[in-house]
């Protein structure tokens, strides 16, 4: 797992992570529940968000451009 990044846990079972799937949704590691990125899940927009190499969901805060 990466250090200093935020993972996504399952909202259902609380126990594993989101996982990008082929069919474009987010699917939890332990009990397999689907999320729809585009209906059922909010990403902080304070935050950016990625896919790992092992195609988990994480986010960081966003660095402030001084701006």
């Amino acid at each position: 797992m990466k250090a200093g990044v935020d993972y996504v846990w399952c909202g259902p079972c609380t126990r594993g992570l989101l996982h990008a799937v082929p069919s474009g949704e987010f699917a939890c590691s332990r009990c397999g529940s689907a999320i729809d990125a585009n209906l059922d899940l909010w990403l902080d927009p304070g935050h950016m968000w990625g896919v790992d190499s092992d195609g988990r969901l994480y986010g960081r805060p966003a660095q402030d451009d001084g701006q």
